[in-house]
């Protein structure tokens, strides 16, 4: 996949709450993925500074912004 063919509907604090969105985007037929820069866990401060991306391709993002606001608390 092309990287210019997703997009980041949300940027996370976590990996746990965006592991909880990608759910919700599932559970409606979307695909997503998690993009995050912690040196492969071993540095996971990193996810509070630099947050963990949720992304979806560029065709689902209005979808996936619906979805996400909809969403209980």
């Amino acid at each position: 996949m092309k990287s210019d063919e997703v997009v980041v509907v949300r940027t996370c604090a976590s990996e746990v709450e965006a592991q909880i969105l990608l759910g919700h985007l599932a559970s409606s037929g979307i695909e997503a993925y998690i993009a995050k820069d912690d040196s492969g866990g071993m540095r996971p401060h990193l996810q509070l500074t630099q947050g963990v991306d949720v992304v979806v391709h560029r065709k689902d993002l209005k979808k996936a912004d619906q979805v996400l606001k909809s969403r209980k608390a």
